[in-house]
């Protein structure tokens, strides 16, 4: 595969492409070797709904207090949902 890197196109000397490392620009890694983002790249409020697959957010993705009582539909929580001694 070859890819050709433009100069007059916005790429500078210090971007660079590597499958195994991922792609830097300016030293920052813009997505690594994985194939994916980098956070410091991700603005905050860049990203909705419509990027995120259903079904592939786990708690560990949400902030602390994140989930309020409006992101909860009616009648879809059953007592398995809740911590011990927390109602």
């Amino acid at each position: 595969m070859r890819i050709d890197l433009d100069h007059n196109n916005g790429f500078q000397t210090t971007d660079s492409l590597n499958a195994n490392s991922g792609i830097k620009v300016d030293g920052t890694t813009i997505i690594n070797g994985s194939g994916n983002i980098g956070g410091d790249v991700i603005t905050d409020g860049t990203i909705d709904s419509s990027e995120i697959q259903d079904n592939t957010l786990t708690a560990s993705d949400l902030a602390a207090n994140s989930v309020g009582t409006s992101e909860v539909a009616n009648n879809s929580l059953t007592a398995n949902d809740l911590a011990a001694n927390s109602v």
